[in-house]
């Protein structure tokens, strides 16, 4: 059990969806920390569901780890998004990777789509304001 919870302390299952986001990011795709948030509750991503994948091609638990792998790997909450903007971060400085800015121009212009406003003239505005 201690070395379950030094486990979990050390890699919490948080990090995934952390990770997650990062990439997004990295790339430079119009995904917000509430987006991976929103796909892990609404299990697009499989957030919640892994641990019966894991158990699948794990097996239920061994001898060198007596810890069920439902027990280890099946996350019981997510995280704010303002958790999971700092634990990306958090990441991305232990790695030592340089983060651009946000792709404003595309989250923005995402937004206008979803709202049906006119792009054209708010992405202007808009982008303007950002720089």
């Amino acid at each position: 059990m201690i070395w379950y919870r030094s486990l979990y302390s050390t890699i919490s299952l948080s990090y995934s969806l952390a990770i997650s986001f990062l990439v997004c990011h990295v790339t430079r795709e119009a995904i917000l920390p509430t987006d991976i948030l929103k796909w892990a509750i609404e299990e697009k991503l499989p957030y919640f569901a892994a641990s019966v994948e894991i158990k699948k091609q794990l097996g239920s638990h061994s001898k060198a780890c007596p810890i069920s792998v439902s027990r280890m790997f099946r996350p019981i909450y997510v995280v704010s998004p303002q958790k999971l903007e700092s634990m990306a971060a958090d990441i991305a400085h232990k790695i030592q990777l340089e983060l651009s800015s946000v792709n404003f121009y595309a989250i923005a212009y995402r937004y206008c789509r979803q709202l049906s406003l006119p792009t054209s003239k708010i992405l202007y505005v808009a982008c303007h304001t950002c720089e």
